[in-house]
């Protein structure tokens, strides 16, 4: 049933209307046999969900492979299917770009989550226009903080200590505060 109302909701051929609240709801409660199939049927450690983005992390290609076919076939009994173009088994030293981040084994072993720069270039760009505009009395400054708190949260999600840092003095000079 709601797979129907789901796919009735919007006209056109492929996808969802993303900001429909039915999508919302149906990209966390629909893919949750997902999930558990993901963590106890295949047994993956490290397995990452947001709506329909997931990523499995591991050492094992062959392994990857065998998840890869196994979702695929659970996706079909759902009644829904992998996206072919952005399917695949990347390696984690060449980085994985998902949700914001990126991604990257060290050599030490350990797995960094990065914000991607192009966030932060855009972010930086976003605050100059935003402060300009609070500034010359259009838009009150709760608003601009309230929009760089959201941005500030997400990026610390990441291996980000440095960059917050840096982000802070930025938006402060922005405001004429440093």
């Amino acid at each position: 049933m709601v797979c129907r109302i789901l796919r009735e909701q919007y006209e056109g051929n492929k996808g969802y209307n993303p900001g429909s609240q039915l999508i919302q709801i149906a990209g966390i409660s629909i893919l949750d046999k997902l999930d558990h199939f993901v963590k106890e049927q295949l047994h993956a450690k490290l397995y990452i969900r947001y709506m329909d983005d997931f990523l499995i992390i591991s050492h094992d290609r062959e392994y990857l492979q065998r998840c890869m076919v196994e979702i695929r076939e659970q996706l079909t009994q759902l009644d829904f299917e992998l996206n072919e173009k952005k399917t695949r088994i990347y390696s984690l030293s060449d980085g994985i770009e998902f949700l914001g981040f990126i991604y990257r084994l060290t050599d030490t072993g350990k797995v960094l989550k990065l914000v991607r720069p192009e966030n932060v270039k855009r972010k930086r760009k976003k605050l100059r226009r935003l402060v300009a505009k609070s500034k010359r009395g259009y838009l009150p400054r709760e608003k601009v903080d309230e929009s760089y708190a959201a941005w500030r949260n997400h990026a610390s999600k990441g291996n980000s200590y440095n960059l917050l840092q840096k982000m802070d003095a930025y938006y402060l000079d922005l405001w004429g505060e440093q």
